[in-house]
């Protein structure tokens, strides 16, 4: 059982440290995150090489989000036009009846001129 608990831990070090050299991040040895996570009660090979490069790792990953960037092209609008151009249309009660009609037909008559 040991054994290969021994051999899993082998195993997910080496990927942490395959992963960290495919990135072009520090180079450290098996030696070195057995150590780390002894020193500091650190499980996960990943967690523990992240700790023992914490600086260069926060490096990489900014440089990663820098190198996102929004595709040309698409264009968002800037300012709202919610509601912008119309305005909200009066109710109409008996009060303002005859108003409304003739505000409709004198602007009806506008448009023909």
């Amino acid at each position: 059982m040991e054994v290969m608990q021994g051999q899993q831990l082998l195993g997910d070090i080496n990927n942490t440290l395959d992963m960290a050299s495919e990135e072009g991040l520090p180079q450290a040895t098996v030696e070195d995150i057995i150590k780390h996570m002894q020193e500091t009660g650190i499980k996960s090979p990943q967690k523990a090489y992240k700790d023992l490069f914490e600086t260069e790792w926060l490096e990489h990953q900014s440089k990663k989000l820098a190198e996102i960037k929004r595709p040309k092209g698409i264009s968002t609008i800037t300012e709202s036009t919610a509601g912008g151009k119309y305005p909200i249309p009066a109710k109409v009660t008996k009060d303002n009846l005859e108003q409304v009609v003739n505000d409709f037909v004198n602007s009806r008559m506008k448009g023909q001129e």
